[in-house]
């Protein structure tokens, strides 16, 4: 399949049209733009939507404040309405596995909010499961985001057992 970084997303482009009147799909290949003029963009080719690179984009940006958190301790940015997208197209997993291994999720939980919130989802899906070291000392470093929810929980359990 060929590509094509438009907007700072990936699009495919389809072979099909001429790069002076391209179209090119969305991730959803619901989403499509036309009369495109690609003879100056750089086409990738790459076996699927997984294998791109999708570093500096909006799907997995580090300067974004809001993403994934893994439990070593690396931080995915992403924004808030690419939780999914970014747990498919850079993990090649669903949002819930993640969950379930214990990623912490930095969101907004409103979008017209300008606070950062950390959720430990995890702890929904294992009793046992909770926030590891690295994660919080990397979220004690950040400024801005609320992370009562994510200390009280590894506060107030002790391997899975309410204290």
């Amino acid at each position: 399949m060929k590509f094509v970084k438009i907007n700072n997303f990936w699009w495919r482009y389809d072979d099909k049209t001429l790069l002076d009147d391209a179209t090119v799909y969305n991730v959803n290949e619901f989403g499509k733009m036309s009369n495109l003029d690609l003879t100056n963009e750089k086409i990738t080719e790459a076996e699927s939507w997984q294998a791109l690179n999708w570093q500096e984009t909006d799907v997995y940006n580090n300067n974004i404040k809001t993403g994934w958190l893994s439990p070593n301790g690396t931080f995915y940015g992403c924004k808030t309405e690419y939780h999914s997208l970014q747990a498919y197209l850079v993990h090649n997993k669903k949002e819930k596995q993640l969950e379930k291994e214990g990623f912490v999720k930095i969101t907004k939980l409103r979008f017209n909010d300008n606070s950062t919130t950390a959720l430990f989802p995890g702890r929904y899906y294992n009793k046992s499961l909770s926030p590891t070291v690295a994660q919080i000392e990397y979220l004690e470093k950040q400024s801005g985001i609320n992370c009562d929810e994510v200390f009280n929980y590894f506060e107030k359990y002790d391997d899975g057992i309410e204290k």
